[in-house]
């Protein structure tokens, strides 16, 4: 019997899924049992698998769609190893990275979890692997009191291994109530029943950003929703916890997908409604100055955006920008420099348009 299971959870991406699982069919860690788990998707998914005949791969399809959270579920439900590993259809594992993870559990004993506070944006970055496993373990409540600190979660779903008899004996699974941020409400859950984890202190893999994804397509009302699931949730354990700097961010979230949900309908009632939601509701304070400048940076970027694409000409985002300005607000340097490396550059290098 292997000792890890990595479960691909998919769902109708069968361009990206050949590159996830190539990316684990390449992992020098050898002893894992790989299962893609297709949430009833109406493309054919099977066919990817099977494209690349290899008897390491198995395919299970559900009987009926289960949707993200439920599908995590059931990939502890099939998981009949010592450890598990949930990965996504449009990420990419680095080559060492389910050893890296497995060497955290042998070198911390008592890890009920190892998670990474890093990740790569798909396609930007290159990394050699790096030597021991510096990083840091967390016993009871220390993870929810590192996670206010730092003001949020640096946590990516797909980098976490789970210690399979641990999380049994738990009852640990995700609560598909919570919404987009089950992953995190998970490890909060995890920290206050007192199971030990262990946080890597480097990158194990390639995190794709893309507009499909579901950060960017949830929108400010559901990111709302879900932090303040994971804001109750703190705030219930009554620790004691500085939450000042986590709320701030919190909104900043809500504004931001404020901004994104609006395409090329800009308008400044929606920010300020989002934000009036926040304050009364939520007790989510954030400056006017901070609002600002996350509406005005993502304004801007979509325009950015929209004529690195053809889709409109850059005389329109000189004009936006042009106009901000005039307002006060100037965009900084590293900003423009930033999309011009990821939106012209590297589609113009790559031969191909930016995922």
């Amino acid at each position: 019997m292997p000792r890890v299971t990595v479960a691909i959870c998919a769902y109708n991406r069968t361009d990206t899924l050949r590159e996830s699982l190539q990316s684990v069919l390449n992992q020098t860690y050898k002893d894992m049992r790989i299962v893609v788990i297709d949430d009833c998707s109406t493309k054919d998914i099977k066919s990817v698998v099977d494209s690349f005949g290899d008897d390491r791969l198995e395919y299970i399809r559900n009987e009926k769609n289960l949707g993200l959270v439920d599908n995590w579920n059931r990939a502890f439900d099939i998981c009949g190893t010592e450890f598990l590993n949930i990965f996504h259809d449009d990420d990419r594992m680095f080559p060492w990275m389910i050893e890296k993870l497995v060497a955290a559990f042998e070198n911390d004993a008592s890890a009920a979890l190892v998670l990474s506070s890093r990740f790569h944006e798909l396609g930007h970055s290159s990394v050699e692997c790096p030597e021991g496993t510096p990083g840091r373990h967390f016993e009871k409540n220390e993870f929810i009191f590192w996670l206010c600190e730092k003001g949020g979660n640096p946590i990516v779903c797909p980098s976490a291994m789970f210690r399979k008899a641990a999380m049994d004996e738990g009852d640990m699974r995700f609560r598909p109530e919570v919404g987009l941020a089950a992953d995190v409400y998970f490890w909060l859950e995890a920290s206050n029943r007192g199971l030990p984890m262990y946080v890597l202190n480097f990158p194990v893999l390639e995190y794709r950003l893309h507009p499909g994804s579901c950060t960017n397509t949830g929108g400010a009302e559901k990111w709302s929703f879900t932090h303040k699931m994971l804001d109750d949730f703190i705030s219930s354990l009554r620790l004691g916890c500085d939450m000042r700097l986590l709320r701030e961010n919190f909104a900043k979230a809500g504004i931001k997908y404020a901004v994104l949900s609006m395409g090329e309908d800009f308008g400044i009632g929606l920010v300020n409604e989002v934000r009036g939601k926040l304050r009364d509701e939520m007790g989510w304070e954030t400056s006017d100055g901070a609002v600002n400048k996350i509406v005005s940076v993502n304004y801007l970027k979509e325009s950015f955006v929209s004529a690195a694409e053809g889709r409109t000409g850059f005389g329109e985002y000189r004009e936006r920008r042009a106009n901000l300005r005039r307002k006060g607000f100037r965009l900084p340097f590293g900003k423009q420099a930033e999309w011009f490396y990821k939106y012209v550059v590297i589609p113009k290098i790559s031969g191909k348009p930016r995922a």
